[in-house]
């Protein structure tokens, strides 16, 4: 539970040591290979809550989405070395940084914690998304 709870805080900072490996924008995410995760769940639980509070303070607004109920789907791809690591990670731009860098920061922090597997030809782009619901 530790690790996860550091995973949400690292994903809040400022000087988290991902920051110059993420970057926002778009993609064709669906050409990508599927990643395979493995090892720590995502910290779900956490990672709403950051998103409630986002929303509560107004860091920044999406249609149809409140601090009292959301449900937003964030692709991201992420560019693994030949070790498995995540050298980058590009996330949606959903006009919600964030967001977006919680979920870069929780997809890099899974990294290096080794919950991803390269497929053969690494290293490569793979990709997936996070859904986040609070109703």
């Amino acid at each position: 539970k530790m690790v996860i709870s550091l995973l949400a805080a690292a994903a809040l900072s400022a000087q988290a040591p991902a920051a110059e490996k993420i970057e926002f924008g778009h993609a064709r995410w669906d050409k990508f290979p599927r990643l395979e995760r493995t090892g720590h769940p995502l910290p779900y639980a956490q990672m709403v809550e950051v998103a409630e509070l986002v929303f509560d303070e107004k860091q920044c607004e999406l249609d149809g989405q409140s601090a009292r109920r959301f449900d937003i789907t964030i692709p991201y791809a992420v560019y693994l070395g030949a070790d498995g690591k995540a050298e980058r990670v590009l996330v949606k731009d959903l006009g919600c940084a964030p967001i977006q860098n919680l979920v870069g920061e929780v997809v890099y922090q899974l990294s290096e914690l080794g919950d991803f597997r390269a497929g053969a030809g690494a290293p490569r782009w793979y990709s997936d998304e996070i859904n986040l619901t609070l109703e």
